[in-house]
């Protein structure tokens, strides 16, 4: 990461995708704070709205609830993830074509 933040030469665009996408530590620990992080706030906004009562009456066990509000905040992680790789290759396909029109001279 330091490479790139200090020859202005090398491409960021590889570096930083491989950053926040690949398997690197920092990847890593988002995914695994981030979902987490998602389930507590959604309990806490369940007591909040005064609907925790209501979820833990349903006929279903607690660990039940727990994971699919786990696999919930995973789900959208993974969906935020995703469109932001999109938007990054289609920036970085944008701009090859930008880059490779002749200048007027």
């Amino acid at each position: 990461m330091k490479s790139v933040l200090n020859d202005p030469r090398v491409d960021p665009s590889l570096k930083m995708t491989q950053f926040f996408f690949g398997g690197t530590f920092f990847y890593w620990l988002s995914v695994l704070m981030l979902c987490p992080l998602l389930t507590m706030r959604t309990f806490s906004e369940e007591k909040r709205m005064g609907t925790m009562e209501v979820l833990l009456s349903a006929p279903v066990t607690d660990t039940q609830v727990v994971l699919a509000k786990f696999l919930g905040a995973w789900l959208c992680d993974a969906v935020g993830r995703k469109v932001t790789m999109i938007a990054a290759s289609v920036l970085l396909a944008v701009s090859a074509v930008v880059t490779a029109v002749p200048a007027k001279t």
